[in-house]
């Protein structure tokens, strides 16, 4: 299982690291942060709703660095942010910046974060603050929750 830490906070804030229990049919639990939401209360909102959205879930078990996955689950989570102020991280790889590819960013850097046991995701869009944690959602997970009803 990889574990996942989702901040919402100011860009200068350094995002604690930690270690959660571990399901053994989970790969990955990553890290995500989001940053700059006009409140404490819009950045949890955007937190979950990246670290709820099923396409970055998938993206963590695959290693998969599209950060576009990341952008999709800021915007869908109804609160102001604006695409050109929009800043986003994969580890310590800052992928996108003003509605851009940041000029030097490396999928290989970000692919690579992606693959350890504990990711860190950020996002920048405001002034508010707040962290999460995650998981990866993998074959297996799926495999053995369809198989049973409770």
């Amino acid at each position: 299982m990889k574990l996942a830490t989702i901040s919402v906070a100011p860009a200068s804030k350094k995002v604690s690291k930690g270690r959660r229990g571990r399901h053994p049919h989970h790969r990955h639990v990553p890290e995500r942060g989001g940053e700059g939401a006009e409140s404490d209360a819009a950045a949890r909102r955007i937190a979950l709703s990246i670290g709820n959205s099923p396409l970055v879930k998938t993206m963590l078990a695959a290693a998969d660095a599209n950060w576009g996955r990341l952008v999709m689950a800021v915007g869908k989570a109804g609160e102001a942010a604006e695409r050109d102020r929009l800043r986003l991280w994969i580890g310590d790889e800052q992928c996108a910046e003003g509605g851009r590819v940041c000029e030097g960013y490396s999928e290989e850097r970000a692919t690579e974060h992606l693959k350890g046991d504990e990711v860190r995701l950020r996002a920048d869009v405001g002034t508010g603050r707040s962290t999460i944690w995650t998981c990866d959602l993998t074959h297996a997970y799926i495999d053995i929750n369809a198989g049973y009803r409770s």
